[in-house]
C-alpha cells in the first residue's frame, strides 16, 4: 500500500482484530499494476472524523480497490458529548481517490438509532456547530432519534468549517419538549427532520398543550441566526383555545374547526403568532345580541398578536353572516383583562358601533364604553335563549323616524350580567341624557328605561 494509506490506517484503526485478509496484485504488459486489499475487523476502535468521538466496539469490513478506499460499519457505536451511545450500524468512510493530493475528498455516510440530545449533541460537534448556529441547546427535546446522513470533506491540514458539506433526514420519536415553544408543551409519537448546512427542520403531527396540530418549524443556520418559524394546521375547539389563554363565556363554541396559525419565534423576544381560519364545523353563539352561527356556515375569523407571560392579541376580526367584529385585547400580567377594543362592532342593520370593554379587576364586571356610532332600535334584537331575540318584549316604536345615533361623547356602562348591559349610565351622549339607565332582565329579555324619551312620547312599549 502507498505511503498516505498506511498513513490513514494507522492514524485511525486504532486498535481491534483483522481476519480474512485478502491481498491480490495484478499486472499486465504496458499497464499501471492493480492492487487489492480487503480484510474484516472485529472490536476496533475507528476514528472517522478528528473532531467526532472514535467508534468503538466497531466490526465491519475495509477495502481498497481501484484506488477507492471503503470502510465499512457493520455494527459499533459513539458516545456522545451528551445523550449517550449513538449506534452506527451500516454507516461507511469512503475515499473515491486515495491518489488525489492535498485535499482529497471523503464521504462519511451515516445511519444512527440514538436519544435525541445524543444525536444533537453530535451535530454541534465541529465543524458543523449545526445546534450553535441555531441557537439552540441541545436538550431540544427528549424523545429518540433515527437519522441517515451525509458529509462530504476534504483531506487536508488546515480545512475550514465552511469546507464541510452535510445533510441529514430522518425521524423523531416519542418527542415531547418545552423549550422548542417556550412554556409550551409540545408533544408527538413521530416528527421529520433535516439538516444541513443551511436550515433545521421539523415537522409532522403533533400537540401542543394538548391542541392536536400538522405543521413545520423551521430554522435558519448560519452565525447569529436567532429566528426560527413554526406554521401549522391546529384544531379550534373550546378546550384547546382556553388552553391558548382565550377564555369565552360558556356555550359561545360548540364543534370543532380548523385554522392556519403561524408563530415567529426570536430569542429573547416573546413569540409573534397570527391565526386565520374559515371556521367551518364550529358553532359559534353571542346571546347577547341574539346573533350564532350554525356548525356549517362558514365565517372568517383572524389574529394576530403576540404570546408569553403576558399574552396580548393586537388585532382580531370576525365576519360571518350577520355580524362583523374587528378591533384588539390587552391583557393585563398574570392574564387578567386590561381592554378590549373593538374599532367597529356591526350587526345586521341595527348595530354600527365601536365599543370598549375595560376589566375592573377580578370579579367586578366590564366597563363598556360606547365611542360613537349607530343603534337602530327599530330592528334591535337583544338577548333571547339560544342566540334568538327574545319576541315578547320586542320594542314598538310609535314616533322614532330613524336610529339613534352616538356622536363626539361617549356612553358607559358596567357590563354585569353575562346576557346583556345593567346599571346606569356614567357619562355621554345627548341620548344619555335622555336616559336613566339600561338593563337587562330575567330570562335575557330586552328592557331600555328610557323614560324621558317614553314620557315624551316618543316610543312605547307594551304593557308599559
Amino acid at each position: 500500500m502507498k505511503p498516505k494509506t498506511r498513513k490513514w490506517l494507522d492514524e485511525n484503526l486504532h486498535s481491534g482484530r483483522m481476519r480474512n485478509l485478502d491481498l491480490a496484485l495484478r499486472m499486465a504488459p504496458g499497464q499501471v499494476p492493480q492492487t487489492y486489499v480487503a480484510f474484516d475487523y472485529a472490536g476496533a476502535e475507528v476514528r472517522f472524523l478528528k473532531t467526532l468521538p472514535h467508534i468503538t466496539d466497531g466490526s465491519g469490513h475495509m477495502s481498497l480497490l481501484d484506488n477507492r478506499l471503503v470502510v465499512t460499519v457493520d455494527a459499533g457505536e459513539v458516545i456522545a458529548p451528551q445523550g449517550g451511545a449513538v449506534t452506527l450500524d451500516g454507516s461507511s468512510f469512503i475515499i473515491p481517490d486515495v491518489r488525489v493530493k492535498d485535499g482529497s475528498p471523503s464521504v462519511i455516510r451515516l445511519n444512527t438509532r440514538s436519544t435525541l440530545t445524543a444525536a444533537l449533541s453530535l451535530l454541534n460537534q465541529p465543524p458543523m456547530r449545526v445546534m450553535d448556529k441555531a441557537g439552540l441547546p441541545v436538550t431540544l427535546a427528549d424523545g429518540e432519534a433515527v437519522l441517515k446522513g451525509t458529509l462530504a470533506l476534504p483531506l487536508k491540514k488546515g480545512g475550514k468549517p465552511e469546507d464541510v458539506r452535510y445533510h441529514f433526514a430522518g425521524d423523531l420519536l416519542s418527542l415531547s419538549t418545552d423549550t422548542l415553544v417556550k412554556n409550551r408543551s409540545l408533544q408527538a409519537s413521530k416528527l421529520a427532520i433535516t439538516a444541513s448546512n443551511d436550515r433545521i427542520t421539523i415537522g409532522g403531527e403533533g400537540r401542543i398543550d394538548g391542541v392536536g396540530f400538522d405543521g413545520e418549524w423551521s430554522q435558519a443556520i448560519a452565525p447569529g441566526s436567532d429566528e426560527s418559524r413554526l406554521t401549522a394546521q391546529v384544531a379550534l375547539t373550546p378546550a384547546g383555545l382556553e388552553a391558548f389563554g382565550v377564555a369565552l363565556p360558556p356555550g359561545s363554541l360548540r364543534g370543532e374547526s380548523s385554522g392556519q396559525i403561524a408563530v415567529d419565534l426570536k430569542k429573547g423576544a416573546a413569540p409573534r403568532f397570527s391565526l386565520q381560519s374559515d371556521l367551518a364545523g364550529l358553532g359559534v353563539s353571542v346571546p347577547q345580541l341574539s346573533w350564532s352561527k350554525a356548525p356549517a356556515t362558514k365565517g372568517e375569523l383572524r389574529l394576530a398578536g403576540r404570546l408569553g407571560e403576558t399574552p396580548n392579541i393586537d388585532a382580531f376580526q370576525l365576519n360571518a353572516p350577520g355580524l362583523r367584529v374587528a378591533g384588539s385585547i390587552d391583557l393585563e400580567p398574570g392574564g387578567a383583562l386590561d381592554r378590549v377594543r373593538i374599532d367597529r362592532l356591526r350587526r345586521g342593520d341595527w348595530l354600527d358601533i365601536p365599543v370598549q370593554l375595560i376589566g375592573r379587576g377580578k370579579g367586578n364586571p366590564v366597563q363598556v364604553v360606547l365611542g360613537g356610532g349607530t343603534l337602530d332600535m327599530r330592528r334591535a334584537e337583544f338577548g333571547g335563549a339560544g342566540g334568538k331575540p327574545d319576541r315578547r318584549c320586542a320594542w314598538r316604536w310609535t314616533g322614532c323616524k330613524s336610529p339613534i345615533r352616538f356622536t363626539s361623547r361617549t356612553l358607559r356602562a358596567p357590563l354585569t350580567r353575562p346576557r346583556g348591559w345593567t346599571g346606569p349610565l356614567l357619562r355621554g351622549s345627548t341620548a344619555a341624557r335622555l336616559c336613566k339607565g339600561v338593563s337587562c332582565p330575567k330570562a335575557g329579555a330586552a328592557r331600555c328605561a328610557w323614560s324621558r324619551m317614553m314620557r315624551a312620547g316618543y316610543c312605547a312599549r307594551p304593557g308599559w
